[in-house]
């Protein structure tokens, strides 16, 4: 894998394009932990900015990977989609309404419901009603 990596970048590098190494990821899949520093370091050695995120963490077009990760990105969604509908009362109901229909949290929180693994989160999916 390292050799297919270095491989590409020197093939860009020839036609005048480059990696750019602070938005590269490596994910350590089946990895032992005495295996994970050797790999980690020759990838660093070859990429300097490369981040290697925990497994918890990773993720693919905003959908998480890993059944783990799930239910923190699930609570991030609502948290954010809290803070937009907590002064809803104070407005008008029809501009209410345009901004939770055209808030981009909303087509957001439905992609990760889509492409998740939302079944292990379903304690995050129930709501308790207002008193």
């Amino acid at each position: 894998m390292l050799t297919n990596a270095t491989m590409i970048r020197d093939n860009l590098s020839s036609i005048g394009l480059e990696i750019n190494n602070s938005k590269c990821e490596l994910l350590l899949i089946n990895h032992t932990d005495i295996n994970k520093p050797q790999t980690s370091k020759l990838f660093q050695d070859q990429f300097p900015s490369l981040t290697i995120p925990d497994s918890t963490h990773w993720q693919l077009l905003g959908s998480p990977l890993h059944q783990v990760s799930a239910p923190l990105h699930l609570k991030a969604k609502i948290k954010v989609l809290d803070s937009i509908t907590e002064n809803f009362e104070v407005i008008e109901p029809h501009q209410a309404f345009f901004i939770l229909k055209n808030c981009l949290s909303i087509p957001k929180l439905t992609y990760l419901l889509h492409s998740a693994l939302a079944s292990s989160a379903k304690r995050n999916l129930k709501r308790s009603t207002p008193q």
